[in-house]
């Protein structure tokens, strides 16, 4: 453990001086490196594929009451894209997700980063957020990467309709700009004895969703997430985007 400290602490010394993201790449949410992509997706009655800053902390407060009353065994509390163990698509039934604007996430994801010092990616949102999007994988389409499975890689139009195609076969997609109404039909719908849905919100810093600089910045970091949740807006929920 002392070594590993002691690693973690030059790597971030060679970053600074050398004006890289060593550190960023070792810990990083996308790494098949360190968040595997390969488990038996068979051995679990439902998945959570939880993207950062979609309101994954709130749904898994739900999946522990589901898990609870229906004892069934769930996939969650972690970011790990789908298995690409998946061979077929009923297996894909086995997943859930919630999707969000792919904007407004890599903004949010930028104010989490930027107010906490002990964040791994802290120092880099302090640069700024056009340096953040350049540099930071965390934010480039980040939603083809998790539900194609193709962590590593650099998104393409194959890789989005691979991800959608996916998405599509999921057992549940909630929308992150209606989730608590979503997540209510849920719980009703399984039985689950909850009177309202808690809201977990570890970033209460909600600014900039307005800026046309960042947002433009974001769009064009993100023109396969942008491609896929349009898609997803016409296609999964009927809404004409």
């Amino acid at each position: 453990m002392i070594k590993k400290e002691i690693l973690k602490t030059i790597v971030k010394l060679f970053d600074k001086f050398l004006n890289t993201e060593l550190h960023l790449r070792l810990v990083s949410e996308n790494s098949e490196k360190f968040y595997k992509n390969s488990y038996d997706v068979k051995e679990y009655d439902l998945i959570f594929i939880h993207i950062p800053k979609t309101g994954g902390t709130t749904f898994n407060f739900v999946l522990d009451e589901l898990k609870k009353k229906e004892n069934i065994k769930i996939k969650q509390r972690g970011h790990f894209s789908i298995s690409i163990k998946t061979s077929s698509s009923n297996e894909k039934t086995n997943y859930c997700t919630v999707i969000r604007d792919p904007i407004e996430r890599s903004i949010s994801w930028y104010n989490r980063c930027l107010g906490d010092k002990n964040y791994y990616s802290h120092g880099l949102a302090k640069k700024g957020f056009d340096v953040f999007m350049r540099r930071c994988s965390e934010v480039h389409n980040t939603f083809c990467k998790y539900y194609s499975g193709y962590l590593d890689q650099e998104v393409n139009e194959y890789t989005m309709n691979i991800a959608l195609n996916n998405l599509k076969n999921f057992k549940y997609v909630f929308s992150f700009e209606n989730l608590e109404n979503e997540l209510k039909n849920f719980a009703n719908n399984h039985n689950l004895n909850l009177s309202s849905i808690p809201k977990f919100d570890y970033n209460s810093k909600k600014t900039d969703y307005e800026n046309l600089e960042y947002k433009n910045i974001a769009k064009f970091y993100n023109p396969y997430d942008m491609m896929l949740y349009n898609a997803a807006q016409k296609e999964i929920f009927n809404l004409n985007k």
